[in-house]
């Protein structure tokens, strides 16, 4: 490392060595922290000492050597410096009598102080031609041998000009205290490194990093301490040396490096403190690595008085990875597994205990099992759905109990089936016989049926659904509401078993509510009770089909914005929870609102999305969904051969009996008839309705079979059987929605007299431009242009397509845009500008009733006809179009700018 911040104390050994070159013999102990920087401070001296034509004989402790008698002095006399004839008579000097062992005390053995005294008259030798500098690195590790004969050589070199240099890691305690009374009676400097000065890590910093990082050096400074070891380590550790130094695996390291060079009780208790974590104490990490609480305490005082190791610090996530990854696995196991055993005793929370019962891989203990169940439904509640699945799968291989295996294994379903439902499914088989006999009960009952339902065993389901319903009570309100609306969620409708009266339980009128959305369109009543079971209820296990549900009621009522904001909402609840299934099942519903909302690129992405993140086998039947949308929202956008993959695509043969078979047949049947392959088209429009039928969900908001079946009617020369069947649909006894109205409306007026078209796709532009579905908009205007083209009425042409051009532009919907360029080749070829901006353009000038008015106008209407639109007179319409004129600065009529018409929607004929 570069010597930073450290002149002051360069200067003071240079200051030593001078007085060494006068004939005076010094002693200097240098002495720091670990990782204070000594080593290098040496080094450079060394280089000046070198530099000036001295004698340097280096050598540096270890602690793996400290046995090894006289193995400094070896190190010493082994300098390449040094004459040959010297390094063998130095040699034959120790290496004999290098016995093994530590003796301590200052007595010296009567065959190392002949050592000492040969080697004493070879250093005064080597220094009648030149000073002799002897620097002794890390001495606190020297062996026993070693350190007298620098004693002995110490005591006599006051009148040669010999320095030596000691340097040493302060530590609270000493283990050769003889060593240090000794030197403390000699003649000596003393110079104790401290941590590198803000100053000096900022010129670190920039040395290493470049200029203009004043913010990340204080950051590294306050981090570090200034320890330069750790400075460094920070420096390593930044990617892009910006605002806040990055604490990574280099400072993790750093310190790890620093606790093996100090005491081993230290790295000792470090590993304690990192396997306990949070619940470290001293108490408790004394009785984890059996040493006596005090003396951790101890260990932790002086770790905290150095500045560098305090519990804080060695809570930082590198630096007890660091420490953790210092174990072994055996060593790791151990302690995981006494850190347990003494958490649990101590009264620790289950998911804390747990935590070193899964690290330890051992649950044999006997209280570990009901641990292990604990933390496991603990960690659901707070979405860590890992730990859970770990937690149960440990107490599942330890539990030799049938009946404890059943629980786990139903908990264990429950947890796995918000990440992985398939993983979830195959541990059905054990469960069914539980069912029977009452072993499973309360929430694992739903959970069971769950599973059955969403892999379309529907006799299965239904044949235990019976039983259970039997068995509940008023008490059991939201078990059955919860069975009701998974079944629902799936089948469309409740299932025979369950009693549709409603009572004051909450969970149950919230259930026979939204159930009455498969017999109604959705009326105000039901869309607030969507919207209150959207806004009080939390996502979870026992909420996703009644959430999902609520969804479904907002968008069959034309109520998409509010529905994509309240999907938006619990998608990323789902998302921040990290639930891949309820993310799926969301994403699948938030494609769904998106292609209703006239934006099938975005319904694409959001339902491939959601196909990534489960396997065909995960969805069950319920793959249905997001393959539906994916087939549409792909037809709509003129890419037939990506729909056709998907049509092709392997789904279950149960999917067909639940509510994602005819969504799954429309769609196919959409992309048949975008393909010109009709009678494909009428065999799946045919059978949707036969199947809507059989699930008793012939509604026109679940499928507007009818108007599908209609249209390729029309394609086939049969107007009148088309009319039969879209008038049928409009006039269904439940009501219909706007969007219905507006879809079959359109329908309707392809059966009809090319006079009547015009009138029809009118009133459908009204509907669908309330119900904010985009795509049917542009569909309708579209036809709304060619009607007006077949009539002859070429500028109310125009004006229509000139809108369908930017409606389909903005759907990207390329097969609208092809057929408006067959007959309209100059719309095609004008530029147009966005909606918004049309809107933005006349708003601001023009009132309401103005900017009505104007819109017919532009079209190519009459007073008269505006008039009996509007319900106004015609006067009122002149006076309107005069204001008109003014504000816009034109003419006449012929002077309104085209973009009018895009605001004709609101103003559509009546009839």
């Amino acid at each position: 490392m570069e010597l930073v911040d450290r002149s002051g104390e360069l200067e003071l050994l240079k200051d030593a060595f001078a007085g060494c070159g006068e004939g005076r013999g010094q002693l200097v102990l240098v002495s720091g922290r670990f990782a204070s920087g000594k080593t290098e401070l040496l080094h450079a001296f060394g280089d000046f000492v070198v530099d000036s034509g001295a004698l340097l004989l280096s050598a540096t402790g270890a602690r793996a050597e400290g046995a090894l008698q006289r193995g400094v002095l070896g190190q010493l006399f082994h300098s390449d410096t040094l004459p040959p004839a010297v390094i063998a008579r130095a040699a034959s000097l120790i290496l004999p009598a290098a016995d093994p062992g530590r003796f301590g005390g200052p007595a010296m053995r009567p065959s190392d102080a002949r050592v000492a005294q040969e080697l004493c008259t070879i250093v005064s030798t080597l220094a009648k031609d030149r000073p002799v500098v002897m620097v002794v690195d890390d001495v606190q590790y020297a062996d026993d041998a070693s350190l007298q004969a620098l004693l002995y050589l110490i005591r006599r070199m006051r009148t040669i000009p010999v320095l030596m240099v000691l340097s040493e890691c302060a530590q609270p305690w000493s283990s050769r205290p003889w060593f240090h009374a000794e030197l403390a009676g000699c003649p000596h400097r003393e110079l104790t490194l401290k941590p590198l000065s803000a100053a000096g890590v900022a010129d670190l910093v920039e040395l290493k990093l470049g200029a203009g990082k004043e913010k990340l050096a204080e950051g590294i400074h306050a981090v570090s301490g200034g320890v330069p070891l750790l400075v460094k380590a920070l420096i390593d550790d930044q990617a892009h040396g910006e605002g806040e130094p990055y604490v990574g695996a280099a400072f993790g390291r750093a310190v790890l490096a620093c606790l093996h060079r100090s005491e081993p009780s230290f790295l000792e208790v470090a590993r304690g403190m990192a396997i306990l974590g949070e619940q470290a104490t001293p108490a408790l990490v004394g009785r984890l690595i059996e040493m006596d609480g005090g003396s951790v305490e101890q260990h932790l005082d002086s770790m905290a008085r150095s500045g560098q190791f305090s519990p804080a610090e060695l809570k930082r996530p590198a630096v007890h990875a660091a420490l953790l990854d210092s174990l072994s696995p055996a060593e790791r196991i151990t302690m995981h597994r006494d850190a347990a055993e003494l958490l649990y005793w101590n009264g620790a929370s289950p998911i804390t205990v747990a935590r070193h019962v899964l690290g330890s891989d051992d649950a044999g203990a006997p209280w570990a099992i009901r641990i292990l169940r604990e933390a496991a439904d603990q960690s659901l509640v707070d979405d860590d759905v890992d730990t859970a699945i770990r937690c149960l799968s440990l107490a599942l291989r330890a539990s030799e109990d049938e009946r404890e295996r059943i629980l786990i294994t139903a908990a264990l379903a429950r947890a796995e089936w918000r990440v992985n439902p398939l993983a979830a499914s195959r541990r059905l088989a054990p469960l069914h016989d539980a069912m029977a006999d009452g072993t499973l009960t309360g929430r694992d009952l739903v959970t069971f049926i769950r599973y059955l339902l969403w892999q379309g065993k529907l006799d299965d389901a239904t044949a235990q659904l019976g039983t259970v319903m039997e068995s509940l009570t008023e008490a059991d309100a939201q078990i059955a509401a919860e069975l009701g609306l998974a079944y629902q969620f799936v089948y469309g409708t409740a299932p025979g078993s369950m009693p549709q009266e409603t009572t004051n339980n909450p969970w149950t009128r919230a259930r026979v509510t939204l159930t009455s959305m498969m017999q109604h369109s959705g009326g105000e009543e039901l869309v607030n009770n969507a919207l209150h079971v959207l806004a009080s209820c939390a996502l979870g296990d026992s909420t996703l089909e009644m959430l999902a549900t609520a969804l479904s009621v907002l968008i069959g009522a034309d109520r998409v914005e509010e529905a994509a904001s309240s999907c938006d909402r619990l998608l990323a609840d789902a998302e921040r929870r990290n639930a891949p299934m309820w993310q799926a099942v969301l994403s699948s519903m938030r494609a769904h609102i998106a292609l209703r909302q006239g934006d099938p690129l975005h319904a694409d992405e959001l339902a491939a999305a959601a196909m990534e993140l489960m396997s065909p086998q995960n969805w069950g039947v319920l793959i249905g969904y997001p393959l539906s949308t994916l087939m549409l929202a792909n037809t709509a956008m003129g890419r037939h051969d990506k729909a056709a993959a998907l049509a092709q695509q392997i789904v279950p043969e149960a999917m067909f009996s639940t509510i994602f078979g005819p969504r799954y047949l429309n769609a196919r049947g959409h992309h048949y008839l975008a393909t010109g392959r009709l009678l494909a088209a009428f065999s799946d429009f045919e059978e949707c309705g036969e199947l809507v039928g059989a699930l008793g969900l012939d509604v026109p908001v679940i499928s507007m079979w009818r108007g599908d079946l209609a249209e390729v009617q029309v394609l086939l020369g049969r107007p009148w059987t088309a009319k039969e069947l879209v008038t049928a649909q409009l006039e269904w006894a439940g009501g219909v929605t706007g969007r219905v109205k507006g879809v079959s409306l359109r329908v309707l007026a392809a059966t009809s007299d090319p006079k009547e078209r015009p009138r029809l796709l009118y009133a459908a532009l009204d509907h669908l431009q309330a119900c904010g579905d985009r795509l049917e908009l542009a569909r309708c205007l579209v036809d709304l242009a060619q009607a007006h083209h077949e009539l002859g009425e070429l500028e109310l042409a125009r004006s229509a397509a000139l809108r369908a051009s930017q409606e389909a532009r903005s759907c990207h919907a390329a097969p609208l845009l092809d057929r408006l360029s067959r007959w309209s080749v100059d719309v095609a070829e004008t530029p147009t500008a966005a909606p918004e901006e049309a809107d933005d353009a006349v708003g601001s000038v023009l009132s309401a009733a103005e900017l009505r008015v104007a819109a017919l106008a532009t079209l190519g209407h009459t007073n008269r006809e505006i008039g009996r639109r509007l319900y106004i007179t015609p006067s009122t319409v002149e006076q309107h179009l005069t204001k008109v004129y003014r504000k816009l600065n034109v003419g006449g009529r012929k002077d309104l700018p085209a973009g009018l018409s895009l605001h004709v929607a609101s103003s559509a004929p009546t009839g």
